[in-house]
């Protein structure tokens, strides 16, 4: 558990817990042999090895923040997925692979039943450990480019219908049982109500919400409105001051005193 700084009243700034702390989530120790995520000790993308003897520890260590640690252990495991493909039939080195032998892998993905978009990512990945005569990305490849309009065109994205809904009748069904009242609501339903609630009035992102602290100073509750904070140490899709622990703002829905039943009715969607 992380400690919590002191509270405050929702107006002023917050003080973080120190970075000294560990992270949310730690990184899994001592992988299974023979597991996609294992990594080889020298594994790194074709770039940060030619780095290695150019640049200091610390400009190395930034040079790999340059992609979220989440990117980097999907690109870890699907360059392991293509290593172990490619070592079968072939003895040089996956990084020297010819084109045409990247391209017959990617073809291989689609065939095992994975969409266009995932096997663009296995591309990205392949592209970042992988070093080419030219010395230049494969997807920039002329053959790249027309593999990937080939797949499109004769594998076209299908979508089915989505499912019709209705926003005004899943609010209406949020103030009656078994929401309503909230004294006899169980809190299975009370938490499916809240978190559906939060999630169309705040329009964030799903990593957004399950960053979200329950426990004061990163929940705050005023008289007209609640405010929400993330973990200090989450890290949004767009890591701008901006965005970076930018809090959420819900004002109180048609609060008390009410002069009308249908204002006692909607006051029951309110979140804070």
């Amino acid at each position: 558990m992380v400690p919590l700084p002191p509270q405050d009243d929702g107006n002023g700034p917050v003080s973080l817990p120190s970075t000294s702390q560990p992270p949310l989530t730690k990184p899994r120790s001592n992988p299974s042999p023979g597991h996609p995520q294992a990594e080889a000790p020298r594994l790194a993308p074709s770039w940060l090895q030619d780095a290695e003897t150019a640049c200091s520890e610390q400009v190395r260590h930034m040079l790999i923040n340059s992609r979220r640690r989440s990117t980097r252990k999907t690109y870890r495991y699907k360059w392991t997925r293509f290593s172990q493909w490619y070592a079968q039939t072939h003895a040089s080195p996956p990084h020297l692979a010819p084109v045409h032998t990247l391209l017959d892998y990617l073809l291989s993905l689609k065939h095992s039943g994975l969409a266009l978009s995932t096997i663009k990512v296995h591309a990205a990945a392949i592209a970042a450990f992988h070093r080419s005569e030219q010395g230049t990305s494969f997807l920039a490849d002329p053959l790249t480019k027309l593999f990937f309009k080939g797949l499109q065109n004769t594998f076209p994205p299908v979508w089915p219908p989505v499912p019709i809904w209705d926003l005004n009748h899943v609010l209406k069904s949020l103030t009656k049982p078994p929401f309503e009242p909230i004294a006899t609501c169980s809190l299975s339903h009370l938490s499916m109500k809240v978190a559906f609630l939060v999630a169309i009035t705040s329009s964030r992102r799903v990593s957004e919400l399950a960053a979200l602290m329950a426990d004061p100073p990163y929940t705050v509750f005023l008289q007209n409105r609640v405010i929400l904070r993330p973990h200090p140490k989450f890290l949004p899709k767009v890591p701008s001051p901006f965005h970076v622990n930018e809090p959420i703002h819900l004002p109180a829905f048609f609060p008390k005193p009410h002069t009308e039943p249908i204002q006692t009715v909607w006051h029951t969607l309110d979140v804070r």
